[in-house]
Formats: C-alpha cells, sequence, structure tokens
C-alpha cells in the first residue's frame, strides 16, 4: 500500500513539473489538444522540454509531429481578457453567418474560430470579434432597429465594444450586415428641439 501511495505521488508531481506555465492561470501539459497556425486541424501535446519550452506536437490529423513553441499555441479552454471565451458563438466581417471559437492563444491573444456555415477556421484579432450577447450605446442584441440600408427594419445580432460595430439582419429578406454603430436607428428614444437625445 506504502509503494503504491508513493508511486502515486511521483506520478502526479512528474506530470505537474512536465506542464508549462503560460501565464493568467492557462497552462499546457501533455495529452492536452492545442492549435497552431501548422497545425490547424489539432495537435496532442507529446512532450515538453521544460528547459528550453520546446513543445512535440502530433497532429490529430495526418500523425505527423513537429517542436513549436508556446507563442504559437492556440489552447482549447477558457476565456480571453475581454470574456470571449472557447465555444462561444460570434461573428465577424469574413464569419458573417456565425463562428465558434475553437481555442484562444494567450501569449498572442488571437482568436481561432470555425466557421458555423463550412466549416472552415481562422484566427483572428479580438478587435475584430463581435459577441452575440450585451449592448452598446444602449442598443443590445436582439433589439429592432433601422438604418439607411435596412429601411424595413432589422434585428441586432451581435456587438463591438471594441470595434464600436454592430451585426444587423434585415426582418425582412434575412440579409445581414455590419454597420458602424452611429448608423443605428432606434425605437425607443426620444429627440427634443435641442437634438438631444433621452435615456432608456
Amino acid at each position: 500500500m506504502k509503494s503504491l501511495a508513493l508511486s502515486l505521488i511521483l506520478t502526479l508531481s512528474t506530470s505537474a513539473m512536465a506542464c508549462i506555465d503560460l501565464g493568467n492561470d492557462k497552462r499546457v501539459c501533455p495529452g492536452d489538444t492545442v492549435y497552431t497556425n501548422y497545425f490547424d486541424k489539432g495537435a496532442r501535446v507529446k512532450a515538453i522540454n521544460p528547459r528550453t519550452l520546446q513543445i512535440m506536437l502530433e497532429s490529430t490529423y495526418t500523425g505527423n509531429t513537429r517542436a513549436s513553441s508556446p507563442r504559437e499555441l492556440y489552447l482549447t479552454r477558457g476565456c480571453e481578457a475581454r470574456g470571449m471565451c472557447v465555444g462561444d458563438l460570434v461573428y465577424t466581417q469574413f464569419f458573417d453567418r456565425g463562428a465558434r471559437i475553437k481555442a484562444i492563444n494567450p501569449t498572442t491573444r488571437q482568436i481561432l474560430l470555425e466557421s458555423t456555415h463550412t466549416g472552415n477556421s481562422n484566427a483572428v484579432a479580438p478587435r475584430e470579434i463581435l459577441v452575440t450577447r450585451g449592448c452598446i450605446q444602449g442598443i443590445c442584441v436582439g433589439d429592432g432597429i433601422y438604418t439607411n440600408f435596412f429601411d424595413r427594419g432589422a434585428t441586432v445580432k451581435a456587438i463591438s465594444q471594441t470595434a464600436k460595430k454592430v451585426l444587423v439582419q434585415s426582418t425582412y429578406t434575412g440579409n445581414a450586415r455590419i454597420v458602424e454603430v452611429d448608423e443605428i436607428m432606434v425605437t425607443d428614444h426620444c429627440l427634443d428641439f435641442e437634438g438631444e437625445r433621452g435615456g432608456r
């Protein structure tokens, strides 16, 4: 029994030492599934050199192996600083029909997306992403609005607080378009004679 307990302790200790801390409570360990620009279909962490921080990866698609640095890795768990998390549905100019966050690079802050329409993947900066929750300048996801382009009405599908952009979808044709927040006309505000907008 003592030898079994000692063996278990040594195994756990060795496993913990084999992981690399990437900061912000993020770490990578042997057995983890990750992505890189080279292994864009996924790879498994096979081994780690704790001295040089080199990481040996094996493609989950071809079985090919390659050494990478921590900076190249996109992790398949966790969230980035703005609250976008792996698994979230988001939109970008390129993925205007929607995409899922597949993985996040904690070093470069890049986010790997996979289209919900085509299955194609692409890495983007957080600034390019519109999220499907929240509000911006009193305009919230789900609101009915108008723009010069959508003069028959549209619904807010997603927003970007950073870029001040909004994805709207026509209630008439179903077409979607990303517009500047200043282009949006809302249905529940008042405008007085001095040009001041009323609150919600």
